[in-house]
């Protein structure tokens, strides 16, 4: 997903920075250029994105442990 998500950050950047748009008129060398771009771009937002889910998922998993524990001192009240 990350790749797609790119891919449309580039061509939306073609309409702001003039010279996306003259390596897409360039042809295949400058297409070559704006598919490295997408690339790089691309290994970015996996990073974040990875980041970013692997933050919530831990505090989602530390949510669930106060929960167990708080559970398991109820029962050991009663």
């Amino acid at each position: 997903m990350p790749y797609i998500t790119a891919s449309i950050i580039i061509q939306l950047l073609r309409v702001v920075i003039p010279r996306f748009e003259e390596l897409h008129k360039e042809g295949q060398a400058g297409t070559a250029k704006l598919t490295e771009y997408t690339r790089y771009l691309t290994i970015g937002l996996g990073v974040l994105q990875s980041a970013t889910m692997g933050k919530y998922k831990l505090q989602d998993s530390l949510n669930w442990l106060k929960i167990i524990h708080l559970l398991a001192l109820f029962k050991v009240v009663k």
